[in-house]
């Protein structure tokens, strides 16, 4: 609880969700003052700065905690998941699409590759262009169709959600929790640091959102408008967050499936296991391991038993005998 409670007070929780709240505070503020619904008394008119410091800081916090409280869910909406209530699902068509032009994109740059003379100049080229293509499919799509989200930003997490199954056979989301207790202190600041980048600008999504919102309302119960150019401002404000909180997303997933690939084995040991030699062996051990605890099967792990790490034998100490024979001395 106590770890918890530190977390709210760190930089990655300024950043990631004081930060928008502060933005959606004086923004909410300078709304309702020009549609006249708030006058602010004096405390907030500059005449007490420090008081004005820590009571603005606190509504920030406390702003920053509601956030987070509610991070899932942004996460989520953002993402297109839910068929009913949510306005990105009809957007899925449009991700479908783009998928399968960029798979196009990577079968005609391939074959355009292997159509050209080897240890050319132009077989180079195009080399390495079909290889950024398929960078580009790793990094912003899952596996298969099937697994495609409505928005940009959903695939660009899914992508690495999906990464250990596909590499080694364990499930993503339900290994990650487990994959943590063995992640070294500083690769952790360094995963914590790459998703308060996508925690920062998903908010910064959420509360333009919020604000358009806010104006909606503003505007039917006065029945007049104010200061309507702020509108278009965080339109584009907001696009903008989108685009920047998916290519977080995409660099924080590099950061979790470097993760996996460096920190299995550390896993599998501290289970009590030795990974498989053999990577069909070892994507059988994951894949086992794996339904084991989705399921909650004990009896899945039998299956695991010939992996179990066994205690070395210590070797009892040598004694040596020295004779006080002067023959069997040497003497």
């Amino acid at each position: 609880m106590f770890s918890e409670l530190t977390k709210l007070l760190d930089r990655n929780f300024a950043t990631g969700f004081v930060l928008p709240s502060a933005a959606l505070l004086i923004i909410t503020a300078y709304l309702l003052q020009s549609f006249g619904v708030i006058t602010f008394p004096a405390l907030l008119t500059g005449q007490t700065p420090l008081a004005e410091t820590v009571l603005f800081g606190f509504l920030s916090w406390a702003t920053g905690v509601v956030l987070n409280a509610v991070n899932l869910g942004v996460y989520r909406l953002l993402e297109g998941y839910g068929k009913k209530g949510n306005p990105f699902h009809y957007f899925l068509a449009l991700e479908l699409n783009r998928y399968r032009q960029l798979q196009k994109d990577v079968e005609a740059a391939r074959e355009k590759a292997w159509n050209l003379k080897e240890g050319t100049p132009e077989r180079e080229a195009a080399e390495d262009y079909w290889s950024r293509l398929q960078q580009k499919k790793a990094q912003e799509f899952p596996d298969a169709e099937e697994w495609i989200l409505p928005t940009a930003f959903g695939n660009a997490i899914r992508a690495f959600e999906v990464y250990s199954r596909v590499m080694y056979g364990l499930e993503g989301i339900e290994g990650w929790p487990r994959l943590l207790s063995v992640i070294p202190a500083d690769f952790r600041t360094e995963l914590d640091t790459a998703q308060t980048k996508t925690n920062m600008w998903l908010n910064f999504w959420f509360i333009s959102v919020l604000i358009i919102l806010e104006y909606v309302v503003l505007v039917l119960v006065q029945k007049r408008v104010e200061v309507v150019g702020i509108i278009p401002v965080v339109i584009v404000f907001a696009v903008f967050a989108v685009q920047r909180a998916t290519a977080a997303a995409i660099s924080w997933g590099e950061f979790a499936k470097a993760a996996f690939d460096i920190y299995l084995p550390d896993l599998a040991a501290k289970l009590g296991y030795e990974v498989p030699k053999t990577r069909p062996e070892a994507r059988i051990f994951w894949q086992t391991f794996t339904s084991a605890f989705i399921y909650r099967r004990p009896d899945y792990l039998d299956k695991l038993d010939r992996y179990i790490i066994k205690p070395k034998l210590q070797e009892p100490p040598r004694i040596i005998y020295v004779s006080s024979h002067p023959r069997l001395r040497g003497h």
